[in-house]
């Protein structure tokens, strides 16, 4: 009875109509009157007419394989009956189905004339001699062929039975009960995909699957083996129509002559892409087999210039496509996703286009011989063809309109109530995968566009006549079952899964898919998995600004969200768990691993610069170890799921873009350094947006929309309330009613709707707000800011679509802490509330100090379209500019409300200065921020924030050798430039603290110039930026609480570091020099405390001595990586320079084996995640049977050590044995699976678990041993050219590597551990100094010559010293100086920082 009420459910989950009979079911046990399709052992006869179309044939066989998938019986297929209880399968028309008719066994009247629509019946004495039938009638063969697969997924077959390996479970008998249904005709005529950017996924799998050596060269491509399955999956899911792939990497549908007859076998209606004309593929047939097909060059694709080989081009498809069902698109765009040739103005294209309507209408007469009305027709308005259309072109009535999305699944615009009257009707084309540009624009990798959402646009178009047909870019189809499945579902009845209860068909699919078993619990995953994705999809999460608390909480959820998915994994039945990893695991996992690793390794920075070094280290290896893991996922999609049948189906990396591949983490060396500026975290609140106290739908009706948009549910009015609202009416209109709590001073008051567009042309997107009982205030949010016209596709759209909502912010100045009443009307049509919350004010907050501070003020500036151009009010500039490019836009992706301010000349001026003055600023210590950004094109040259005379350098140190400014106060951001030419740019938080001493007029802003950091002047325009939100804050009023009361607490530090640390040359400690130093420094600052007639100024610089005196003090710490020579290959001496960074030769400090071939190994800066400026390579072809590159470090303290370094091994097909080592204990840098034969007896070993992808981006690697008193340590790298299976390599440089940052660590102090005797120096003093250190002389002795030496007693460097002063460069360490002069030999200790 269980299975029979759910069986029940999947029936009417689509358009199902009972007339004047019992529904039938499915059950697994005879009933009265039920028929049996396998009963006590046998199966039923399946019988079609060998004259009906031919895909009639193709369902039965396939219906008869699902029989025997399910019960091990398959039924026989037959043109005859030759059984008294058969199963009949025609079209209404077919000689079996006419007979039941004739015999008045079945009403054709229920079929006739409708498109599409099937009934399935169990019908007694049907016809002479046969006592009972089975009867699947289609009004047409495609509705008959969904009929057959209906039944099938009645039974338990998915429609992902192959393309999921969705495995029914075993029943013994299958019976269909008493009865009769009816289903359609379909809500959506053309139901379909677009099979699109197949680079990474369809095509290589195809390739290499399903269509091998089907190429003219013999390579594979997606060919009719493929398509043919793609086509079972569309008729199971009762899809109809298809655009096939089209890019370059693939040959055109129409190529491989099989491909249409497998469509036209199928009943699949053929189409082409938005680019691809009247069904022509033009990246393969136009621009690569054009002169194979026709023996002459095509010319340019061009309406204008080649407008008769155009016609024959196109003609020629006409002609071909005769037999097969089809949907022409007519127009033209350019060649791939790109605009039309030829034309200048829109208005030019607009007298082009309806042009090329008549003519291919015509062509479409003539050639198929019936009138233009009747043959299906679409234009599509897309991307830049939408403004020309927008100019009133004219499209012929009966020509389906296709509007679309903006890639993301946000409908750019629908039809107006004259366009929704046309005879064409509407389509939509709509995203689930798409292929953009750079920073962050593509989503090619997994599914997460939730039910609610497609449901949402989707009913929105549909109510707009939007009825004719539905496309879907499903990019490769997987990972998009689910929103595939749904939206074909959807397609058939669109009445089924409307927005307000669409989430519930996870619940629908989960229990379809993976059974009632398991079925509610993998629902509340996938529910909660698009809950997180709707926040940030895994492409997108690097792109998106989350606060500290939003990366931790994600990457907690996640990590929930695996473990419920592997909870479950390990209950399932076998047969499920392959579709359970493609549909659910994978996706899942992968999405986790993907913010572990990105929001991980930005963590990783934020916990450093808040002196949480444990947390960051940590978190910082745990996002490499993430990306290792989908690496690992990946390969088991690819190479083990079903036997490894998917094997080039994913991709990690799709479009190779950085952010996929090894995350930029914080190191020990980063930290150490101190100079890592934390991002400042807001004060924020955030409120469920169906939190509301009071809603009043004032005549309409406010739906909750449940799985829609970045909260658990989305508010917004329907059915869709075409009224527009205005300041006379708006308390008419339906609105919600919040009580929210502020704080004294300026709160924000952030409304988060869906980045939806508006309808259509005229109409906006605007909600009202009425704050504490005011005045309702219009607010026009995201894309309703261009209007119907608006493309969209700028800056702030893309922070949108990106983060899945849009921003409208009301500022609040309240006089105390309270709770307030916030009102939100529905204004515009469409509008969906999404998410609330509330920027509290700092608690010292004086932005308000600042005229104008996030450039929203345009008085006096020149509007220029939607670009305000001019110095910005409040605003003064220094500097003379050529042009006019400055100004305040919208080009920026993190902007702070609607404008950011941008300067560009060419050239920039020698000094430019953006700047205002803040009057009377009080005592005090303050922090200044803005967010700055500096674009590749023009690039870097001074642009700093400043504050005075202190300022902050965008860039890192090293960026600025000869351009910086005298007489002011350095600090630098250490940023790199962004990608790119300004367009979109990622906005970077700037930080600068100073201290006011007295009461005093502050100048503040930014600077730039052209000079480069070479010192040359630029003469592009080099030093260029945006800049926006700038902010201020006292840190500490000097007039309430005086620069003593800091001082006391700085000190109160440092004594506290000073005492808790200790003297000594092991890890951990503090030589004896640096000690020295610091606690002068806290005596100093000791006097000043408690010197009563002590100064503001002197108390003032006090704390800023301590302070620098604290990160010296910290810097100064002794590591054990002192005793190795060169760790970091950063020392060149005895190395042949080869060109400017290339050095070739065994590196200084290090030995070999030998038994390379040529000169291939040395250091230079080819690889990622290099320490310093350069690391270590070994390149032979082949290498040595045994090599080893080593250090031996002797007179090391007896302890327990971990050895770490950082290796690279760039692909698998070069992996042997690389391992780091030290002593007999190694670390492999694969997994343990990677090695067998190849393991060298007598090791310990341990494996890093890495895996080469192409890169050279060195990983980390680390073992630990034991050294005993007066034993050396030997550390280095060892490989061999030896694969797992033992064979040895002889023409490969398998064994290949790089590495560098060797790091020795003292983990435990044995007690025999040695001390070093230290011999003060005479006559000669050394001062540390970043970089190296200073030997100062008292008098210049003649003959004296330096030494320097590593704490293992390695001769680093000699030579005279014929100065007072010497500066010796060093990479940081410790290290000992020995000077020989004649008055004896002096020694001395140093720590380079």
């Amino acid at each position: 009875m269980r299975n029979l009420r759910f069986l029940l459910v999947i029936c009417l989950a689509f358009q199902v109509f009972f007339v004047d009979a019992t529904p039938i079911s499915v059950t697994n046990s005879p009933s009265t009157g039920a028929f049996p399709i396998v009963a006590s052992g046998k199966a039923t006869q399946i019988v079609v007419d060998a004259q009906d179309t031919e895909v009639v044939t193709v369902a039965a066989t396939a219906f008869s394989g699902d029989v025997n998938l399910v019960t091990g019986i398959r039924p026989k297929l037959s043109n005859s009956i030759t059984t008294s209880k058969p199963m009949i399968v025609g079209t209404l028309g077919s000689s079996f189905i006419q007979q039941l008719v004739t015999a008045k066994k079945l009403d054709a009247t229920k079929l006739e004339g409708k498109w599409e629509t099937f009934l399935i019946s169990v019908i007694d004495n049907p016809l002479p001699g046969i006592e009972q039938a089975l009867v699947i009638a289609g009004s047409d063969p495609r509705g008959t062929a969904y009929g057959v697969f209906e039944l099938s997924r009645m039974m338990g077959v998915s429609p992902w039975v192959w393309f999921a390996d969705v495995l029914p479970a075993h029943k013994d008998e299958v019976f269909v009960t008493k009865g009769e249904s009816i289903f359609g005709p379909p809500s959506v005529k053309y139901r379909g995909m677009f099979i699109n950017d197949e680079d990474w996924g369809m095509q290589p799998w195809a390739a290499k699957n399903m269509d091998p050596g089907i190429r003219p060269n013999g390579g594979g491509d997606i060919g009719p083996n493929a398509h043919e399955r793609i086509f079972e999956l569309m008729l199971r899911t009762k899809s109809n129509y298809f655009w096939p792939a089209m890019h370059s990497c693939t040959k055109a549908f129409w190529f491989y002559k099989q491909n249409p007859v497998i469509a036209r076998k199928y009943q699949i209606a053929l189409g082409g892409s938005h680019c691809d004309i009247l069904l022509r593929d033009n990246e393969d047939e136009w621009r690569n087999n054009f002169i194979t097909e026709y023996g002459h060059a095509p010319g340019d694709y061009n309406w204008r210039t080649n407008r008769q080989t155009l016609i024959r081009y196109w003609g020629d498809r006409i002609k071909e496509s005769r037999n097969n069902p089809a949907v022409y698109g007519i127009g033209m765009r350019g060649i791939h996703d790109s605009g039309m040739e030829g034309y200048n103005t829109d208005a030019e294209r607009k007298d082009a286009l309806e042009d090329l309507f008549a003519t291919q209408r015509s062509m479409l007469q003539d050639t198929l011989g019936k009138p233009a009305n009747q043959i299906p027709q679409l234009f599509i308005p897309y991307k830049e063809v939408l403004p020309v259309y927008n100019l009133g072109l004219k499209v012929p009535d009966d020509v389906t309109i296709m509007w679309v999305d903006d890639n993301f699944g946000y409908i750019r615009r629908l039809a107006n109530p004259v366009e929704q009257a046309r005879s064409g009707g509407g389509g939509v084309y709509f995203h689930f995968s798409y292929w953009g540009g750079d920073n962050g624009y593509d989503y090619l990798w997994l599914g997460g566009t939730s039910p609610a959402h497609i449901s949402f646009e989707m009913t929105k178009a549909y109510e707009l006549n939007c009825k004719t047909a539905w496309i879907f870019n499903v990019g490769d189809i997987k990972p998009a079952e689910l929103e595939y499945q749904f939206a074909m579902d959807l397609a058939w009845d669109a009445v089924r899964w409307k927005p307000e209860n669409a989430a519930d068909y996870i619940s629908f699919w989960a229990n379809e898919t993976f059974g009632s078993t398991f079925g509610p619990q993998i629902a509340q995953i996938k529910t909660e998995y698009y809950h997180l994705i709707s926040q940030g999809r895994a492409e997108h999460i690097n792109w998106n600004a989350y606060s500290i608390a939003e990366m931790e909480q994600r990457i907690a959820d996640f990590g929930k969200l695996v473990d419920k998915m592997k909870t479950i994994e390990s209950q399932l039945p076998e047969r499920l768990k392959d579709a359970y990893f493609e549909l659910i695991g994978y996706p899942v996992e992968a999405s986790w691993a993907m913010n572990r690793k990105i929001l991980g390794a930005k963590l990783s920075f934020e916990y450093a610069a808040r002196g949480r070094r444990e947390d960051a280290l940590a978190i910082a290896l745990d996002a490499q170890r993430a990306y290792q893991l989908i690496q690992d996922l990946t390969d088991k999609y690819n190479h083990e799921i079903a036997g490894g049948k998917w094997d080039g189906m994913m991709n990690y990396a799709p479009r190779n873009h950085a952010f996929f591949y090894d995350p930029m983490v914080v190191d020990e060396e980063q930290i150490d350094e101190g100079n890592i500026t934390p991002t400042p975290q807001d004060s924020v609140r955030n409120f469920e947006i169906t939190a509301y106290t009071l809603k009043n739908n004032n005549g309409k009706t406010i739906s909750t929309i449940p799985g829609l948009g970045i909260g658990s549910a989305s508010l917004t009015v329907r059915p869709i309330d075409l009224a527009v609202y205005n300041a006379d009416n708006i308390t008419s209109a339906p609105y919600v009613e919040y009580k929210i709590p502020v704080s004294k001073g300026e709160n924000n008051i952030q409304v988060k709707c869906l980045p939806t567009f508006p309808l259509y042309e005229g109409k906006g997107l605007r909600y009202a707000i009425s704050v504490d009982n005011g005045t309702p205030a219009f607010v026009t949010v995201g894309n309703g800011l261009g209007g119907g016209n608006a493309l969209g596709e700028n800056a702030r759209w893309l922070v949108d679509v990106r983060r899945s909502y849009t921003l409208g912010e009301t500022f609040f100045q309240s006089n105390e802490n309270k709770t307030i009443t916030v009102r939100i009307y529905f204004a515009e049509p469409g509008l969906v509330l999404s998410g609330l919350s509330v920027v509290y004010p700092a608690e010292n907050d004086l932005t308000r100090l600042i005229t104008n501070p996030d450039f929203e003020i345009t008085q006096g500036m020149r509007l220029d379209g939607s670009v305000y151009r001019g110095d910005p009010f409040g605003w003064t500039r220094k500097g003379t500019l050529n042009g006019q490019s400055w100004g305040v836009n919208a080009d920026a992706a993190n902007y702070h409300g609607n404008y950011v301010c941008w300067y560009n000349s060419t050239p920039m001026p020698t000094a430019f200065e953006l700047s205002q003055t803040i009057d009377s600023l009080p005592p005090g210590e303050y922090v200044l921020r803005c967010r700055l950004g500096v674009p590749a094109t023009g690039g870097l040259t001074t642009q700093r924030l400043f504050a005075g005379n202190k300022v902050e350098y965008y860039g890192k140190e090293a960026d600025y050798q000869n351009n910086l400014t005298p007489g002011e106060i350095n600090t630098f951001a250490g940023y790199a430039v962004d990608p790119g030419n300004g367009s979109g740019i990622n906005l970077k938080e700037m930080s600068l603290k100073f201290v006011v001493p007295d009461t005093t007029n502050l100048s503040i802003g930014i600077r730039s110039s052209n000079k480069r950091g070479n010192g040359s002047l630029a003469t592009d325009n080099g030093g260029w930026f945006k800049v926006d939100y700038f902010r201020l804050e006292l840190v500490t009023d000097y007039s309430v609480s005086s620069p003593l009361n800091r001082l006391k607490n700085l000190l109160e530090e440092a004594q506290t570091l000073y005492n808790s640390t200790s003297e000594g040359l092991y890890d951990g400690m503090y030589p004896a020099d640096s000690r020295k130093v610091f606690n002068k420094a806290i005596q100093a600052a000791i006097s000043v405390r408690d010197n009563v007639n002590a100064t503001f100024e002197g108390q003032i610089d006090a704390i800023a001595t301590l302070e620098a005196a604290i990160v010296q003090y910290r810097h100064s710490v002794v590591k054990s990586t002192s005793y190795i020579v060169n760790p970091s290959f950063e020392i060149t001496t005895g190395m042949q320079q080869d060109g400017s960074v290339t050095y070739r030769g065994t590196p200084y400090g290090w030995s070999d084996t030998g038994g390379i071939s040529g000169n291939s190994f040395g250091s230079n800066n080819d690889a990622g995640n290099i320490a310093g400026e350069r690391a270590c390579w070994y390149y032979s072809t082949p290498f040595p049977n045994s090599f080893e590159l080593y250090q031996n470090i002797t007179g090391i303290p007896a302890g327990k050590y971990v050895v770490k370094c950082r290796l690279v091994v760039k692909e698998s097909r070069f992996l042997t044995t690389q391992r780091l080592f030290a002593n007999n204990s190694v670390q492999y840098f694969g997994k343990e699976d990677d090695y067998g034969l190849n393991l060298t007896p007598g090791e310990n070993n341990s494996f890093a678990g890495w895996t080469p992808n192409g890169s050279f981006f060195l990983k980390e690697m680390q073992v630990e041993t034991d050294v005993h008193e007066d034993e050396p340590l030997r550390i280095g790298i060892r490989t061999s050219n030896q694969y797992k299976n033992g064979s040895r390599e002889t023409t490969l440089e398998s064994g290949l590597f790089k590495v560098d940052n060797f790091r020795l660590e003292l983990k435990e102090l044995f007690p025999s551990g040695l001390k070093k005797n230290e011999i003060k120096l005479k006559n000669f003093s050394v001062e540390n100094a970043k970089g190296g250190f200073f030997v100062r002389a008292v008098d210049v002795v003649a003959n004296a010559k330096l030494h320097v030496y590593s704490v293992s007693g390695v001769e680093i460097l000699s030579k005279g010293l014929v100065d007072k002063q010497t500066f010796i460069p060093l990479p940081t360490g410790v290290y000992f100086v020995r000077i020989v002069a004649k008055e004896g030999n002096t020694a001395d200790k140093v720590v380079v920082m």
